[in-house]
């Protein structure tokens, strides 16, 4: 069983990682200050913003989808040793 991340994932994960080089750019070469609204948004480095919120998403989703595969995954019938595992040994 292969899990790949969904399309829309990808561009939204570049989408960041280009923000945040335009941002560091237009820092550096306009000048432009690091606390301008626009530019902090999109700072990797930065808590509270828009990239924070994206990981915290990404976390979210993991764990639903970690409780989905353990709830699929119980065991139906009567206790045995190793009933709850979801690989093999």
């Amino acid at each position: 069983m292969s899990v790949r991340p969904t399309p829309w994932l990808w561009r939204a994960a570049a989408l960041v990682v280009v923000l945040h080089v335009a941002g560091i750019a237009a820092e550096r070469l306009l000048d432009v200050p690091r606390a301008t609204g626009v530019l902090r948004q999109f700072d990797l480095n930065a808590e509270g913003n828009t990239t924070a919120w994206f990981g915290s998403f990404l976390l979210l989703a993991a764990a639903a989808v970690a409780g989905a595969v353990a709830v699929t995954r119980a065991p139906r019938g009567p206790a045995s040793p190793g009933a709850g595992r979801c690989w093999p040994r």
